[in-house]
Protein backbone atom coordinates (compact mmCIF):
# COMPACT_ATOMS: atom_id res chain seq x y z
CA UNK A 1 0.00 0.00 0.00
CA UNK A 2 1.38 3.38 -1.01
CA UNK A 3 2.11 5.75 1.86
CA UNK A 4 0.47 9.15 1.33
CA UNK A 5 2.94 10.87 3.64
CA UNK A 6 5.91 12.72 2.16
CA UNK A 7 8.65 10.15 1.55
CA UNK A 8 12.40 10.37 1.75
CA UNK A 9 14.81 8.38 -0.37
CA UNK A 10 16.76 7.02 2.58
CA UNK A 11 14.03 5.67 4.88
CA UNK A 12 13.66 9.02 6.55
CA UNK A 13 17.25 9.15 7.79
CA UNK A 14 18.33 11.90 5.44
CA UNK A 15 16.14 14.81 4.24
CA UNK A 16 16.87 14.38 0.53
CA UNK A 17 13.70 16.28 -0.40
CA UNK A 18 14.83 19.31 1.61
CA UNK A 19 18.34 19.19 0.11
CA UNK A 20 16.83 19.05 -3.40
CA UNK A 21 14.67 22.05 -2.51
CA UNK A 22 17.80 23.88 -1.40
CA UNK A 23 19.46 23.00 -4.71
CA UNK A 24 16.43 24.30 -6.61
CA UNK A 25 16.64 27.58 -4.73
CA UNK A 26 20.35 27.77 -5.54
CA UNK A 27 19.77 27.05 -9.24
CA UNK A 28 17.25 29.90 -9.28
CA UNK A 29 19.96 32.16 -7.86
CA UNK A 30 18.05 32.72 -4.62
CA UNK A 31 20.72 31.61 -2.14
CA UNK A 32 24.24 32.81 -1.42
CA UNK A 33 26.98 30.45 -0.20
CA UNK A 34 26.33 31.52 3.39
CA UNK A 35 22.57 30.99 3.05
CA UNK A 36 23.21 27.59 1.44
CA UNK A 37 25.48 26.60 4.32
CA UNK A 38 22.90 27.70 6.89
CA UNK A 39 20.07 25.78 5.18
CA UNK A 40 22.10 22.57 4.87
CA UNK A 41 23.43 22.76 8.42
CA UNK A 42 19.89 23.02 9.76
CA UNK A 43 18.96 19.77 7.99
CA UNK A 44 22.14 17.97 9.04
CA UNK A 45 21.59 18.80 12.71
CA UNK A 46 18.11 17.24 12.42
CA UNK A 47 19.58 14.04 10.98
CA UNK A 48 22.28 13.73 13.62
CA UNK A 49 20.25 15.13 16.51
CA UNK A 50 23.33 17.18 17.36
CA UNK A 51 23.43 20.20 19.65
CA UNK A 52 26.27 21.91 17.79
CA UNK A 53 27.35 21.97 14.17
CA UNK A 54 29.41 23.77 11.57
CA UNK A 55 30.01 23.78 7.83
CA UNK A 56 33.55 24.69 6.87
CA UNK A 57 34.81 25.25 3.33
CA UNK A 58 38.38 24.62 2.28
CA UNK A 59 40.53 27.65 1.45
CA UNK A 60 44.18 26.72 0.95
CA UNK A 61 45.54 25.21 4.17
CA UNK A 62 42.58 26.44 6.21
CA UNK A 63 38.94 25.60 6.71
CA UNK A 64 36.68 28.67 6.95
CA UNK A 65 33.43 28.51 8.93
CA UNK A 66 30.51 29.37 6.63
CA UNK A 67 27.69 28.29 8.94
CA UNK A 68 27.66 27.53 12.64
CA UNK A 69 25.35 27.01 15.58
CA UNK A 70 27.44 29.76 17.15
CA UNK A 71 27.16 32.88 14.95
CA UNK A 72 30.35 34.34 16.44
CA UNK A 73 32.33 31.52 14.79
CA UNK A 74 31.27 32.42 11.24
CA UNK A 75 34.27 33.56 9.23
CA UNK A 76 36.77 31.96 11.61
CA UNK A 77 39.63 29.98 10.04
CA UNK A 78 40.83 26.58 11.29
CA UNK A 79 44.12 25.04 10.18
CA UNK A 80 43.79 21.61 8.58
CA UNK A 81 46.92 20.61 10.53
CA UNK A 82 45.53 21.34 13.99
CA UNK A 83 41.92 20.19 14.09
CA UNK A 84 39.67 17.16 13.83
CA UNK A 85 38.01 18.75 10.81
CA UNK A 86 41.45 19.08 9.25
CA UNK A 87 42.10 15.40 9.88
CA UNK A 88 38.99 14.56 7.84
CA UNK A 89 40.36 16.73 5.02
CA UNK A 90 43.90 15.37 5.05
CA UNK A 91 42.78 11.75 5.18
CA UNK A 92 39.73 12.38 2.99
CA UNK A 93 37.43 10.33 5.23
CA UNK A 94 34.81 10.77 7.91
CA UNK A 95 36.01 11.02 11.51
CA UNK A 96 33.75 9.78 14.30
CA UNK A 97 34.72 10.38 17.93
CA UNK A 98 32.63 8.49 20.48
CA UNK A 99 34.27 10.06 23.51
CA UNK A 100 36.20 13.30 23.21
CA UNK A 101 38.01 12.54 26.47
CA UNK A 102 39.65 9.53 24.77
CA UNK A 103 40.81 11.58 21.80
CA UNK A 104 44.05 13.52 21.48
CA UNK A 105 43.71 17.03 22.92
CA UNK A 106 46.19 18.36 20.35
CA UNK A 107 43.55 18.09 17.62
CA UNK A 108 40.25 18.49 19.46
CA UNK A 109 39.30 22.13 20.03
CA UNK A 110 36.39 22.43 22.48
CA UNK A 111 33.49 24.75 21.75
CA UNK A 112 33.86 27.93 23.79
CA UNK A 113 31.75 27.65 26.95
CA UNK A 114 30.55 24.17 25.99
CA UNK A 115 31.64 20.66 26.97
CA UNK A 116 31.01 18.30 24.08
CA UNK A 117 31.40 14.55 24.41
CA UNK A 118 31.33 13.26 20.82
CA UNK A 119 31.98 14.57 17.32
CA UNK A 120 31.31 13.56 13.71
CA UNK A 121 33.13 15.16 10.77
CA UNK A 122 32.24 14.26 7.18
CA UNK A 123 34.13 15.46 4.08
CA UNK A 124 32.20 17.19 1.30
CA UNK A 125 33.52 16.12 -2.06
CA UNK A 126 32.42 15.75 -5.66
CA UNK A 127 34.49 13.58 -8.01
CA UNK A 128 38.12 14.20 -6.92
CA UNK A 129 37.47 17.65 -5.50
CA UNK A 130 37.11 18.09 -1.75
CA UNK A 131 35.48 21.43 -0.89
CA UNK A 132 35.03 21.25 2.87
CA UNK A 133 33.51 19.36 5.80
CA UNK A 134 30.36 18.97 7.85
CA UNK A 135 30.93 19.00 11.60
CA UNK A 136 28.43 17.84 14.25
CA UNK A 137 28.98 17.63 18.01
CA UNK A 138 26.90 16.40 20.94
CA UNK A 139 26.82 16.64 24.72
CA UNK A 140 26.37 12.84 24.82
CA UNK A 141 28.96 10.12 24.37
CA UNK A 142 28.43 7.70 21.46
CA UNK A 143 25.93 10.17 19.96
CA UNK A 144 26.69 9.36 16.33
CA UNK A 145 26.35 5.97 14.68
CA UNK A 146 28.38 4.64 11.79
CA UNK A 147 25.14 4.57 9.80
CA UNK A 148 24.74 8.32 10.27
CA UNK A 149 28.34 8.82 9.15
CA UNK A 150 27.75 6.62 6.09
CA UNK A 151 24.53 8.44 5.16
CA UNK A 152 26.12 11.90 5.44
CA UNK A 153 29.18 10.73 3.51
CA UNK A 154 26.97 9.25 0.77
CA UNK A 155 25.16 12.53 0.35
CA UNK A 156 28.30 14.60 0.73
CA UNK A 157 28.55 14.82 -3.06
CA UNK A 158 25.00 16.16 -3.33
CA UNK A 159 25.76 18.76 -0.69
CA UNK A 160 29.09 19.60 -2.35
CA UNK A 161 27.28 20.11 -5.65
CA UNK A 162 24.93 22.56 -3.92
CA UNK A 163 27.90 24.60 -2.78
CA UNK A 164 29.57 24.51 -6.20
CA UNK A 165 26.38 25.76 -7.87
CA UNK A 166 26.09 28.50 -5.26
CA UNK A 167 29.75 29.41 -5.81
CA UNK A 168 29.21 29.63 -9.59
CA UNK A 169 26.17 31.86 -9.04
CA UNK A 170 28.22 34.22 -6.89
CA UNK A 171 31.03 34.30 -9.45
CA UNK A 172 28.53 35.18 -12.18
CA UNK A 173 27.03 37.86 -9.96
CA UNK A 174 30.48 39.31 -9.29
CA UNK A 175 31.24 39.20 -13.02
CA UNK A 176 28.02 41.08 -13.75
CA UNK A 177 28.90 43.64 -11.10
CA UNK A 178 32.40 43.95 -12.58
CA UNK A 179 30.85 44.64 -15.99
CA UNK A 180 28.71 47.32 -14.40
CA UNK A 181 31.74 48.84 -12.69
CA UNK A 182 33.75 48.82 -15.92
CA UNK A 183 30.88 50.61 -17.67
CA UNK A 184 30.68 53.02 -14.76
CA UNK A 185 32.98 55.26 -16.81
CA UNK A 186 29.83 56.50 -18.56
CA UNK A 187 28.23 57.29 -15.21
CA UNK A 188 31.42 59.01 -14.07
CA UNK A 189 31.47 61.04 -17.29
CA UNK A 190 27.88 62.21 -16.80
CA UNK A 191 28.41 63.06 -13.15
CA UNK A 192 31.61 64.93 -13.93
CA UNK A 193 29.80 66.87 -16.64
CA UNK A 194 26.91 67.75 -14.37
CA UNK A 195 29.15 68.79 -11.48
CA UNK A 196 31.20 70.91 -13.89
CA UNK A 197 28.02 72.48 -15.29
CA UNK A 198 26.88 73.39 -11.76
CA UNK A 199 30.20 75.08 -11.04
CA UNK A 200 30.00 76.89 -14.36
CA UNK A 201 26.48 78.05 -13.56
CA UNK A 202 27.67 79.38 -10.18
CA UNK A 203 30.43 81.38 -11.89
CA UNK A 204 27.93 82.83 -14.40
CA UNK A 205 25.60 83.81 -11.53
CA UNK A 206 28.47 85.57 -9.77
CA UNK A 207 29.28 87.51 -12.93
CA UNK A 208 25.62 88.48 -13.39
CA UNK A 209 25.38 89.64 -9.77
CA UNK A 210 28.61 91.59 -10.04
CA UNK A 211 27.87 93.32 -13.37
CA UNK A 212 24.07 93.44 -13.59
CA UNK A 213 22.56 92.87 -10.15
CA UNK A 214 25.00 94.43 -7.62
CA UNK A 215 22.13 94.82 -5.12
CA UNK A 216 22.22 91.02 -4.68
CA UNK A 217 25.83 91.06 -3.44
CA UNK A 218 24.49 91.60 0.07
CA UNK A 219 21.77 88.95 -0.15
CA UNK A 220 23.12 86.49 2.42
CA UNK A 221 20.43 83.87 1.72
CA UNK A 222 21.31 83.73 -1.98
CA UNK A 223 25.07 83.76 -1.40
CA UNK A 224 24.91 81.00 1.23
CA UNK A 225 22.73 78.88 -1.09
CA UNK A 226 25.20 79.34 -3.96
CA UNK A 227 28.15 78.40 -1.74
CA UNK A 228 26.27 75.32 -0.54
CA UNK A 229 25.50 74.23 -4.12
CA UNK A 230 29.12 74.76 -5.17
CA UNK A 231 30.37 72.86 -2.13
CA UNK A 232 28.15 69.88 -2.99
CA UNK A 233 29.37 69.96 -6.61
CA UNK A 234 33.00 69.95 -5.44
CA UNK A 235 32.24 67.07 -3.07
CA UNK A 236 30.65 65.13 -5.93
CA UNK A 237 33.72 65.73 -8.09
CA UNK A 238 35.93 64.45 -5.28
CA UNK A 239 33.88 61.25 -4.99
CA UNK A 240 33.84 60.80 -8.76
CA UNK A 241 37.64 61.12 -8.92
CA UNK A 242 37.91 58.34 -6.36
CA UNK A 243 35.47 56.24 -8.36
CA UNK A 244 37.63 56.71 -11.45
CA UNK A 245 40.53 54.91 -9.80
CA UNK A 246 38.65 51.56 -9.74
CA UNK A 247 41.70 49.67 -8.59
CA UNK A 248 42.39 47.06 -5.92
CA UNK A 249 45.79 48.57 -5.20
CA UNK A 250 45.96 49.22 -1.46
CA UNK A 251 45.79 52.85 -0.39
CA UNK A 252 47.50 54.53 2.53
CA UNK A 253 47.12 53.45 6.14
CA UNK A 254 44.09 55.12 7.73
CA UNK A 255 42.82 55.22 11.30
CA UNK A 256 39.25 53.95 11.47
CA UNK A 257 38.24 55.52 14.85
CA UNK A 258 39.36 58.97 13.66
CA UNK A 259 37.48 58.70 10.37
CA UNK A 260 34.35 57.44 12.17
CA UNK A 261 34.50 60.45 14.50
CA UNK A 262 34.81 62.81 11.54
CA UNK A 263 31.86 61.12 9.80
CA UNK A 264 29.71 61.42 12.95
CA UNK A 265 30.58 65.10 13.30
CA UNK A 266 29.77 65.77 9.64
CA UNK A 267 26.42 63.97 9.91
CA UNK A 268 24.89 66.44 12.39
CA UNK A 269 22.80 63.74 14.04
CA UNK A 270 19.50 65.03 15.51
CA UNK A 271 19.05 65.14 19.28
CA UNK A 272 16.21 62.61 19.16
CA UNK A 273 18.64 59.92 18.00
CA UNK A 274 20.81 58.24 20.63
CA UNK A 275 24.31 57.34 19.44
CA UNK A 276 26.06 54.34 20.97
CA UNK A 277 29.72 54.06 20.00
CA UNK A 278 31.79 50.94 20.75
CA UNK A 279 35.32 50.88 19.32
CA UNK A 280 37.80 48.17 20.25
CA UNK A 281 41.00 49.52 21.76
CA UNK A 282 44.23 49.26 19.76
CA UNK A 283 42.30 48.83 16.51
CA UNK A 284 44.87 48.43 13.71
CA UNK A 285 45.07 50.89 10.82
CA UNK A 286 43.93 49.57 7.45
CA UNK A 287 44.91 50.15 3.82
CA UNK A 288 42.34 52.50 2.35
CA UNK A 289 41.92 56.16 1.52
CA UNK A 290 40.70 58.92 3.84
CA UNK A 291 37.75 59.31 1.46
CA UNK A 292 36.31 56.20 3.10
CA UNK A 293 34.93 58.60 5.70
CA UNK A 294 32.36 59.40 2.99
CA UNK A 295 31.30 55.74 3.07
CA UNK A 296 30.90 55.95 6.84
CA UNK A 297 29.01 59.24 6.47
CA UNK A 298 26.73 57.59 3.92
CA UNK A 299 25.99 54.70 6.31
CA UNK A 300 25.21 57.13 9.15
CA UNK A 301 23.07 59.38 6.95
CA UNK A 302 20.99 56.41 5.77
CA UNK A 303 20.47 55.31 9.37
CA UNK A 304 19.42 58.80 10.48
CA UNK A 305 16.98 59.15 7.57
CA UNK A 306 15.45 55.78 8.52
CA UNK A 307 14.57 57.18 12.00
CA UNK A 308 12.63 60.42 11.36
CA UNK A 309 10.94 60.11 14.76
CA UNK A 310 14.14 59.30 16.60
CA UNK A 311 15.75 56.06 17.68
CA UNK A 312 19.12 54.53 18.38
CA UNK A 313 22.20 54.43 16.16
CA UNK A 314 24.86 51.92 17.20
CA UNK A 315 28.35 52.00 15.72
CA UNK A 316 30.88 49.29 16.53
CA UNK A 317 34.39 48.74 15.23
CA UNK A 318 36.44 45.67 16.10
CA UNK A 319 38.94 43.22 14.67
CA UNK A 320 37.77 39.69 13.80
CA UNK A 321 38.89 36.60 15.72
CA UNK A 322 41.71 35.89 13.27
CA UNK A 323 43.07 39.44 13.27
CA UNK A 324 42.61 39.58 9.49
CA UNK A 325 39.74 42.06 9.15
CA UNK A 326 38.41 45.19 10.79
CA UNK A 327 34.62 45.01 11.08
CA UNK A 328 32.59 48.23 11.28
CA UNK A 329 28.87 47.84 11.98
CA UNK A 330 26.18 50.53 11.60
CA UNK A 331 22.87 49.52 13.25
CA UNK A 332 19.68 51.54 13.53
CA UNK A 333 16.21 51.04 15.00
CA UNK A 334 14.44 52.47 11.96
CA UNK A 335 11.77 51.09 9.67
CA UNK A 336 14.04 48.41 8.20
CA UNK A 337 14.41 47.22 4.62
CA UNK A 338 12.21 44.52 3.01
CA UNK A 339 14.03 41.31 2.07
CA UNK A 340 13.12 41.84 -1.58
CA UNK A 341 15.20 45.02 -1.53
CA UNK A 342 18.24 43.42 0.18
CA UNK A 343 20.30 43.13 -3.02
CA UNK A 344 18.62 46.01 -4.84
CA UNK A 345 19.81 48.64 -2.34
CA UNK A 346 23.32 48.31 -3.79
CA UNK A 347 22.14 48.88 -7.37
CA UNK A 348 23.31 52.15 -8.95
CA UNK A 349 19.77 53.13 -9.95
CA UNK A 350 17.88 52.02 -6.85
CA UNK A 351 16.54 54.47 -4.27
CA UNK A 352 13.53 54.64 -1.97
CA UNK A 353 13.92 58.39 -1.53
CA UNK A 354 11.82 61.00 -3.30
CA UNK A 355 15.01 62.83 -4.28
CA UNK A 356 18.59 61.78 -4.89
CA UNK A 357 20.43 59.74 -7.49
CA UNK A 358 20.63 56.38 -5.70
CA UNK A 359 24.41 56.14 -6.08
CA UNK A 360 25.22 56.30 -2.35
CA UNK A 361 25.24 52.62 -1.40
CA UNK A 362 26.31 51.49 -4.87
CA UNK A 363 29.31 53.81 -4.83
CA UNK A 364 30.11 52.85 -1.22
CA UNK A 365 30.23 49.13 -2.08
CA UNK A 366 32.30 49.76 -5.22
CA UNK A 367 34.79 51.85 -3.27
CA UNK A 368 35.06 49.40 -0.35
CA UNK A 369 35.61 46.50 -2.75
CA UNK A 370 38.45 48.37 -4.47
CA UNK A 371 40.06 48.43 -1.01
CA UNK A 372 39.67 44.63 -0.76
CA UNK A 373 36.71 44.88 1.60
CA UNK A 374 32.97 44.25 1.52
CA UNK A 375 29.64 45.75 2.61
CA UNK A 376 26.68 43.59 3.60
CA UNK A 377 23.15 44.26 4.82
CA UNK A 378 21.02 42.49 7.41
CA UNK A 379 17.52 43.89 7.93
CA UNK A 380 13.91 43.07 8.78
CA UNK A 381 10.95 45.38 8.29
CA UNK A 382 10.13 47.12 11.55
CA UNK A 383 13.33 45.95 13.23
CA UNK A 384 15.89 48.33 11.74
CA UNK A 385 18.88 47.70 9.52
CA UNK A 386 22.48 46.66 10.06
CA UNK A 387 25.18 47.49 7.51
CA UNK A 388 28.54 45.76 8.03
CA UNK A 389 31.71 47.07 6.44
CA UNK A 390 34.78 44.79 6.51
CA UNK A 391 38.28 45.94 5.57
CA UNK A 392 41.42 43.77 5.44
CA UNK A 393 44.18 44.29 7.96
CA UNK A 394 47.63 44.71 6.34
CA UNK A 395 49.76 41.59 6.64
CA UNK A 396 52.81 41.96 8.84
CA UNK A 397 56.07 41.87 6.88
CA UNK A 398 59.11 40.33 8.45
Amino acid sequence: MENSAKSHLVTGDFPIDEILEIQSAILAGKQSIEETAGSILKQVLKVCKAEFGQILLLEGENLVVKASTSETDIGRSVSIHHSVSGLAVKENRSVRINAVSDFGKSLYKPVVGQTMQSELVVPLRIADRLIGVLNAESFKKNAFSQRQADILTAFGGLIAMAFLISEQNELKKRANEADKILSAGQIVHRLTGRAGAIRGWIEIMREIIKNEKPELENDDTLLIAMEDIESKALNLLELVNELKKQTSKPGTLVNIPSLLSEAIEKSQIPENIEVELSIQSNLPDVHSDPIIREVFWNMITNAVEAMPRGGKLSLTAKIDNNGEKVIIVFSDTGHGIPKDFKDLVFDDRFTTKSSGHGLGLWWSRVFVRTMGGEISLDSDVGKGAKFTVTLPVPKQTS
